[in-house]
This record gives C-alpha cells, structure tokens and sequence, in this order.
C-alpha cells in the first residue's frame, strides 16, 4: 500500500479505512477584448510582486467555482458578470511554490461596454498587446 504523502492539514476523513486529500482549489479569469486578454501586474503583496497575473482567487467555504468566479470578478475588476457570460475552460491539479491545488479557470468575453476597473492598488491593469487564441469555451458562443 502506498505511503499517503499528503500533508495532515490536507487530510479528510477516512474513507473505506483510507484517508483522503482535500486541497485548496481556486478560479482565474481569463477575460477577452478581441484578441487581448486581461491581465494585472502585482504590486505592494509581498506575494509575486511584479509579476502579471489573472483576475484570481480562491474559493470560500460553501462557495462554487462559478460563485467564487463571479464574486472575484467584481472585487479585483469591477465587473459584474452573470453565470451565463463565462464558461469553464480548464480544471487543473498541480502544484503553486509546492502547495497542491485544485484550479479552474474561466474565459469570459469583455462585455460591450464595460470597463474593468482594478480593485485594489497593490494591482494594476494590464491588455496583453500579444494575439492570442481564444478557448474553445469562448469560440463556441
């Protein structure tokens, strides 16, 4: 029987008489103007300043992905997007500076109109100048 190498804080309950990992999952946006993508370089945390990164967070307690998107959404670019105007893209396990994580993240469209606005001044806002391709997810629509 192989050894469980997840951390005891990660650890549910017994399940069958094997213990069973939980992670911390979190939502990313991957919001599109065309052919550009939204972007915020990080500032003023003490976490990967200077970097760029997606509108993110991590999902509350009690919350759903989708919840947890749309509510981030609004806190770090002002946006209130409904359910129906993004769609999951990818769901990925991996590993963020060795913590095991469960992501998922979403392509939305810019809607016509609207202006994201960074919610916090540690962030600042950024359009990728690059060309990039649109998900699957947000091509279908």
């Amino acid at each position: 029987m192989e050894k469980n190498s997840t951390p005891p804080d990660r650890q549910s309950s017994a399940h069958n008489g094997r213990v069973r990992p939980t992670y911390p999952a979190a939502v990313y946006l991957c919001l599109f103007d065309g052919d550009r993508i939204l972007l915020q370089r990080r500032a003023g945390t003490g976490y990967r300043d200077g970097e760029l990164s997606l509108p993110a967070g991590h999902i509350e307690p009690g919350e759903s992905a989708t919840a947890a998107l749309l509510r981030e959404a609004r806190e770090e670019i002002g946006l209130a997007l409904g359910p129906d105007q993004v769609r999951l893209a990818l769901v990925q396990h991996g590993r963020a500076d060795g913590d095991a994580y469960i992501d998922f993240f979403f392509a939305a469209a810019l809607p016509a109109g609207a202006v994201p606005v960074i919610g916090s001044r540690r962030r600042l806002p950024s359009w990728s100048g690059r060309r990039c391709a649109r998900s699957r997810a947000m091509s279908s629509r």
